[in-house]
């Protein structure tokens, strides 16, 4: 009796040392475990990566010095704000303002040679060749009268006619006389008395032909002659144009190279005044009163912090995930600044071959210059943004290997449900598949339930 007892006392001691050491697990009560459970419903779910990045100036310039001079003032320290236009320094200008005036000089003769040209010289000569033609021209119309007068009269000229008709009347006769004399019905002086006609008609026709046509042989050649003078003063105009035009090509040439050397020479000069391009602050200044500058070397260095970047480096599973645009908040632990807003400015499509990573830009904005160029922040990127899925607590799910299971409430009991995840953020996760809108999911709980061990008893709703 005293043994049964003992065990009694012993199981008595370990009931309650068990229910001290599980005073935070769900109670098994006479009908089941006690739990809490979700509503699966339509809801939206973000998915976010977060990546770390150094923030720096969104627009940065580097002002170079682009003269050799030496600095005669400078206007700014590091830390000044400037705006755009600003002075920061002045350089001695003398050599170079004295190689301006020369570069001047030289433009102003360059352009008074050219307007000599185009206002006298050429001038000049294309007007007399203007006159040579039009004189020229005059002849030729002349010529062209006298010919066409003396070829009318050489057509038309009675006494060439008369002398021409008569040489063929005196060789009629000729040849009648010939006739009869061969018959017998005329004698020989009869014969040399026609022939002799005949002879002299013909003398005196070429007489009269000769010198109706020498006036008219003159008025030709006079005319190709005038012709051909036409023809030179037509190409002496060309030539004259050719020349001028040369003369003003090449003064005009002159003009140019002494205006592009001016223009060297200005903008030089303007360049001994260096003025800021950006508004921003100075973050670097290498310039002292005194000091030689060198042309190429950078004098200063500003930068806008109105907007601020990070470039942060991401792999390839997420680049298919981010566009520009997309969403970002941004976190800094220095400047004890959380969840502010920025997006998504560059996404570089070509993997960087020493890191294998791809380049992503996130512009913020820095108004109020509470972030410092050079801090560290945590840029946290929504790589999805749905609307109308289901969800469940992530915290309801179970894994067994590359599956996922949830308990649903069958009445008193859970049952076990395979379900397929999409899309999770730090609390929820979207199911895909497996659930349907109203099903109620045991969050608290559901690591006492099993297959065989699965009555419930409903707490109340689970709430993060």
């Amino acid at each position: 009796m005293k043994r049964k007892l003992t065990a009694i006392f012993l199981t008595i001691c370990m009931c309650a040392l068990c229910s001290c050491s599980d005073k935070d697990k769900p109670e098994l009560t006479a009908t089941g475990v006690n739990v809490s459970v979700f509503e699966a419903g339509a809801g939206s779910i973000e998915s976010t990566v977060t990546f770390s990045g150094t923030l720096s100036a969104a627009e940065s310039v580097s002002v170079v010095a682009k003269v050799n001079a030496k600095a005669e003032s400078v206007s700014v320290k590091e830390g000044d704000y400037v705006s755009a236009g600003d002075v920061l320094a002045r350089l001695d200008a003398t050599d170079i303002r004295l190689s301006y005036e020369q570069a001047l000089a030289a433009y102003e003769s360059a352009l008074a040679g050219y307007n000599s040209v185009v206002n006298s010289s050429s001038k000049q000569q294309k007007s007399q060749a203007k006159q040579a033609l039009l004189n020229a021209q005059t002849a030729y119309d002349q010529a062209k009268a006298n010919y066409d007068r003396e070829k009318l009269l050489y057509e038309n000229a009675s006494s060439h006619k008369l002398a021409e008709q008569s040489m063929n009347d005196a060789k009629a006769a000729y040849e009648r006389t010939k006739q009869l004399f061969d018959m017998g019905g005329a004698s020989q002086l009869e014969l040399d008395s026609a022939r002799s006609a005949f002879v002299s008609a013909e003398e005196n026709y070429k007489t009269a032909s000769a010198t109706s046509s020498a006036a008219f042989d003159a008025a030709k050649t006079a005319l190709t002659n005038a012709q051909n003078a036409l023809n030179n003063a037509q190409e002496n105009i060309t030539l004259a144009e050719n020349a001028a035009r040369s003369s003003v090509e090449t003064a005009s040439a002159s003009v140019n190279s002494a205006r592009a050397s001016l223009n060297i020479a200005q903008n030089s000069l303007s360049n001994t005044t260096i003025t800021a391009p950006i508004s921003g602050y100075v973050a670097v200044c290498n310039v002292s009163e005194g000091q030689m500058t060198a042309a190429g070397s950078v004098a200063f260095d500003i930068r806008n912090t109105s907007m601020v970047d990070a470039e942060i480096n991401v792999t390839e599973s997420v680049i298919p995930l981010i566009d520009v645009g997309t969403k970002a908040l941004i976190s800094i632990a220095s400047a004890n600044i959380e969840n502010l807003e920025g997006s998504v400015t560059l996404v570089n499509p070509v993997k960087n071959d020493m890191t294998g990573l791809y380049t992503v830009k996130v512009s913020i904005d820095n108004a109020d210059s509470a972030i410092k160029a050079g801090m560290i922040a945590d840029i946290t990127l929504t790589t999805a943004s749905l609307d109308g899925i289901i969800k469940v607590p992530s915290k309801a799910l179970i894994n067994e290997g590359e599956d996922y299971y949830v308990y649903v409430v069958d009445g008193n009991v859970g049952k076990k449900v395979k379900v397929t995840t999409g899309v999770s953020d730090d609390e929820y996760t979207e199911i895909t598949k497996g659930l349907a809108k109203g099903d109620k999911v045991i969050v608290d709980g559901k690591d006492y339930l099993s297959e065989t061990n699965n009555e419930i008893n409903i707490t109340g709703n689970y709430e993060i």
